[in-house]
């Protein structure tokens, strides 16, 4: 039976986790989701405690829960054996923190070689090397998720080590652990015209390469294309842009392991009730009900 819930990012989740009261709970509840993936600004540490007790009892009260504990940005694709530990163990803190909160999984990128972005563009990102190091980086990670109970699963960008559907295969092979996974954005892959043209095919095969490696979840949002020089192709609301998004979720609920959750993202405090909206009107036209 096909089982696809809404989840939430941005919007109206704050930074603070002591900002999610019991009121803007049961307003988010009242979109429709029943899951939230959070960037809280607080150390994991803070909130394995008093502070993540109440956390989790509001969400509780709510019938809510963290589907996606995110905020993290580490580098583990760095030649720098100081740095790419220090890394490693900050992603194992994550997954603690998760564990306490009764979160589905952690999601994180895996860092770049440009200097001030986590998913800036670097030609030693598309390294053998690179790719080596982060092999070694998530089969360490991949004994401290399965301590914690909690998956990881990686966010890909075509601008970082996790570039393609096949390298991120490649590598998810080479880890081998059902603990480490790859969340489901295809946006994050769409570096082309052709690409974002043909969104349907280039979103079908992502979900066909990745096939056993994907995490039960997957970012929704949009993509255009924008009118400056060379070529610049930018997220946008769900419901803005070009994406075949009907696609998108016949592809979600054809090859998600389920039940899988779908999170809305992109979003500024203002856009969730009108982005949430969207999605939940294409997916009705497909006959799709998003618990």
């Amino acid at each position: 039976m096909t089982a696809l819930r809404l989840g939430l990012a941005q919007g109206l989740l704050p930074a603070d986790p002591d900002d999610l009261t019991p009121d803007l709970a049961a307003r988010i509840r009242g979109l429709g989701v029943s899951a939230l993936l959070t960037h809280f600004g607080v150390p994991p540490a803070a909130l394995r405690g008093p502070r993540g007790r109440r956390l989790a009892a509001v969400l509780r009260d709510e019938n809510l829960k963290i589907g996606q504990y995110a905020g993290l940005r580490p580098t583990l694709v760095s030649q720098d054996g100081a740095r790419r530990r220090q890394s490693v163990d900050a992603v194992g803190e994550f997954l603690r923190t998760a564990s306490f909160l009764g979160a589905g999984m952690v999601v994180t990128g895996c860092g770049s070689h440009h200097p001030d972005h986590p998913y800036g563009p670097a030609r030693e990102n598309h390294s053998q090397q690179s790719r080596d190091l982060l092999v070694a980086s998530l089969t360490e990670l991949a004994g401290r998720a399965a301590d914690a109970g909690t998956v990881l699963a990686v966010e890909a960008h075509c601008l970082t080590t996790l570039d393609t559907p096949e390298t991120v295969r490649l590598i998810l092979d080479e880890v081998d652990s059902p603990w480490v996974r790859v969340n489901f954005d295809p946006v994050n892959f769409l570096g082309s015209l052709p690409a974002v043209y043909d969104s349907g095919a280039a979103i079908r095969h992502a979900a066909e390469v990745l096939g056993p490696r994907l995490a039960p979840a997957a970012h929704v949002k949009d993509v255009v294309v924008q009118p400056d020089l060379v070529l610049h192709i930018a997220e946008a609301v769900p419901g803005e842009g070009l994406l075949d998004l009907a696609a998108m979720l016949e592809v979600c609920r054809q090859l998600l392991p389920q039940p899988a959750t779908l999170f809305v993202e992109h979003l500024g405090p203002d856009d969730a009730a009108r982005a949430i909206a969207h999605v939940t009107r294409v997916a009705a036209g497909l006959g799709l009900e998003l618990g």
